[in-house]
């Protein structure tokens, strides 16, 4: 199997002061595994679960061909700030708003 490849638009990256880290885990032992999940365990999700880290999420689509295409076209307009989730059990676009309400760091 190949790596996949890619083309980087560098000047673009520059312009959002943005950056790219990579990293996999399938070349790594499995202790190196188990300490790793260890020490998330131990230091993030004690975080996540008292909200001091949170994902930002920039809006809620519901799943369904709809909201797929939706969500496409707000990606592509390029305003994304953040995640883009799409909720298998959103019933209503007034259910999604609530829900990206809910998870939007100010």
């Amino acid at each position: 199997m190949s790596p996949p490849h890619s083309e980087l638009i560098g000047g673009a990256l520059l312009a959002k002061r943005a950056s790219i880290l990579f990293s996999t885990l399938r070349s790594r032992d499995a202790g190196y595994k188990a300490r790793l999940v260890r020490e998330v365990a131990a230091h993030i999700c004690p975080r996540l679960a008292d909200g001091e880290y949170q994902a930002v999420v920039d809006s809620v689509f519901s799943l369904s061909e709809e909201g797929l295409n939706g969500a496409h076209a707000h990606l592509r307009g390029g305003n994304v700030v953040g995640k883009i989730v799409l909720a298998a059990q959103a019933a209503t676009q007034a259910q999604a708003d609530a829900l990206a309400r809910e998870h939007v760091l100010d």
